[in-house]
Order: C-alpha cells, then sequence, then structure tokens
C-alpha cells in the first residue's frame, strides 16, 4: 500500500460505505422492539470492522428552541455475541458485510408522557423526529473519519392509549 493509499485511509476516502437496507418504517409507536440490518460497504480498499453502534433516537426543537436529543435505544458489537461473526472483521475491497441489529427496551409512550405526548399524531404535530443511526469503527479510518449513517423514520400509532 502506498503514501496515498494509506493517506486516502486515513481520512476513510474511498474506504468504507454504510447504508441502511432493511428497517421498520413506519414504526408501530408502541412497539417495544426495532430491527433490520444496515450494508457496510469497502469501496476503495479493503477494510477492518472493529466494532459498531446502532442507535434510535428522537429529535426536535423545544419552545426556547433548543435542539434536543432523546436516546430511545442502542445496542454495539461489545453488547452482542454473534456465533458466525467476530469482530474485527475484514471486509474486501468490492464486498459488503450486513450488520443486522435487535433494538429492544423502546418505551415511546413513558418516555414521551412527560412532554405530554401520548401517540404518534401528537409527536409528529410537535416535530418530534425519529432515526437509526448506526457508526462503524474502521480501523484504517484510525477513529477520525469513521463512517456513520443516518435513516429518518416514520411512526404510526398502533394500539389505543388508554391505561397507559
Amino acid at each position: 500500500m502506498g503514501l496515498f493509499d494509506k493517506v486516502k485511509g486515513f481520512f476513510n476516502v474511498g474506504g468504507a460505505k454504510i447504508e441502511f437496507v432493511r428497517v421498520e418504517d413506519p414504526f408501530p409507536y408502541g412497539d417495544p422492539m426495532h430491527k433490520g440490518f444496515y450494508r457496510v460497504t469497502a469501496e476503495g480498499m479493503d477494510v477492518t470492522i472493529n466494532s459498531y453502534y446502532t442507535t434510535f433516537v428522537a429529535r426536535w426543537t423545544d419552545e426556547e428552541g433548543r435542539e434536543i436529543e432523546e436516546l430511545l435505544s442502542e445496542e454495539s458489537s461489545a453488547d452482542i455475541s454473534h456465533a458466525d461473526v467476530s469482530y474485527p472483521l475484514v471486509v474486501k475491497k468490492g464486498t459488503s458485510h450486513d450488520i443486522w441489529f435487535f433494538l429492544n427496551n423502546i418505551a415511546l409512550r413513558p418516555t414521551f408522557k412527560e412532554y405530554a405526548i401520548n401517540n404518534a399524531a401528537e409527536a409528529t404535530a410537535r416535530g418530534i423526529k425519529f432515526f437509526l443511526c448506526a457508526e462503524v469503527d474502521i480501523a484504517e479510518a484510525a477513529g477520525l473519519f469513521d463512517p456513520t449513517a443516518e435513516h429518518e423514520v416514520g411512526v404510526i400509532d398502533n394500539t389505543p392509549t388508554d391505561g397507559e
């Protein structure tokens, strides 16, 4: 590997790309789990996936104009043991690796009850947006320019809110 390739790798230029492939969208407001997968593609060079981190977050602007982000669920490769995959994992140039996620303990109703929001329609009316976020630690990026991806997820009402 030449000096230019090392510099490109350091800045993750031509390194890895992340794209969400399968997600629950729209997501049922009362569902405690969100599952799917995203794909890491090694574009211009072989890349080494050290670890990954997946989150489900809500973002909005409050009445005073402050940006709010609420972490709803998270998962990392350190939390999961996959029988068929272990990290670090080398992904050869021009190939892909799928990372499946299973975010659990999502509690939208209890979380947003303190904001007087009881369902998806009220959350949407208040400008709350929901996102799946992924970050993959690529050894060649030296921790500075690890690839990330976001996918905005719509929410829908799926169950009555009586008694919750």
